[in-house]
């Protein structure tokens, strides 16, 4: 079992590789072209307005998430608005950022432990699920995109 420096260590360490990742998703959206916000490759396709609004909310959402007792998959909507324009896709990522680096820098060693039973679609809020919960999250949002 881990020590509690050691359980720190991995939380400061978590902390530094989101912030990485951060930097990376804001030069990814700096590259969205303002005029093509509407553009859909496919009219059952999301737009690239919703796309890129969508990857600006993912960590605060995950964040806000993981605070809850419980949720639920099946009974949320994950269709982003449309955006009127690229500073609300900053700010909302921005927002997004913020949420998302507190979430990681108040979480207890207990709270980041190894993960506790999590089943597909519904987050059963047992503590220790953090790590699972966005580990899961993102590699199933990859491979889904």
């Amino acid at each position: 079992m881990a020590t509690m420096v050691e359980q720190d260590s991995m939380i400061q360490a978590a902390v530094a590789e989101f912030r990485e990742e951060a930097s990376i998703t804001k030069r990814v959206l700096d590259r969205v072209p303002g005029d093509k916000l509407s553009w859909k490759p496919h009219e059952k396709s999301m737009s690239l307005g919703q796309l890129a609004l969508h990857v600006a909310t993912v960590p605060g959402s995950l964040a806000r998430i993981l605070q809850q007792d419980s949720f639920d998959a099946a009974k949320a909507s994950f269709v982003p608005a449309q955006p009127k324009n690229l500073e609300e896709i900053f700010a909302a990522c921005d927002q997004s950022m913020r949420a998302a680096e507190q979430f990681l820098s108040e979480l207890t060693p207990q709270q980041a432990r190894p993960p506790g039973p999590v089943q597909t679609g519904v987050f059963d809020g047992q503590p220790g699920p953090a790590h699972a919960m966005t580990e899961r999250t993102a590699s199933a949002h990859v491979r889904a995109q």
